[in-house]
């Protein structure tokens, strides 16, 4: 009879994670292709989905930035606002709407910020396949 130790139990626990990453794999890559631009692989999504305008960004209240993009219309689901402190978006806090126009708050006055913006749509199985990030704008939020 064979004895479970530590190391047989922590063994077991990551071949389990193994097998739950290559089977999540294997499902979200059933939605997009991988394509190499500029020498970096890139995941496409399979289904059309259009590429959003750089968004346009306006100082509101002091600690607040509106964001707003073109509307792609029927064509997507939603948009996912994602902005950072850092131009290479490191640390970037992502937001979904299903409107064009975004109000984010909370934000450092006097500091520099940067946004993209993309656009999702539900596949036939109802999941959510992402496009490509637009292109970076930066603004720095108002002081009072």
């Amino acid at each position: 009879m064979r004895r479970w130790t530590r190391q047989n139990t922590i063994t077991s626990v990551f071949v389990m994670i193994g097998i739950v990453l290559v089977m999540w794999g294997v499902m979200m890559l059933r939605d997009y292709r991988i394509e190499i631009e500029g020498g970096v692989p890139i995941l496409v999504a399979r289904i059309f989905i259009p590429r959003a305008n750089a968004p346009q960004v306006s100082n509101g209240e002091p600690g607040k930035l509106i964001v707003t993009t073109s509307s792609k219309g029927s064509q997507v689901n939603g948009y996912e606002f994602r902005i950072s402190r850092f131009r290479n978006m490191a640390f970037a806090h992502a937001f979904r709407s299903v409107d064009p126009k975004k109000e984010i708050a909370k934000l450092k006055p006097g500091k520099r910020y940067f946004v993209q913006v993309r656009c999702y749509k539900a596949n036939n199985m109802g999941r959510t396949v992402t496009g490509r990030w637009s292109g970076t704008t930066s603004s720095v939020v108002r002081d009072k």
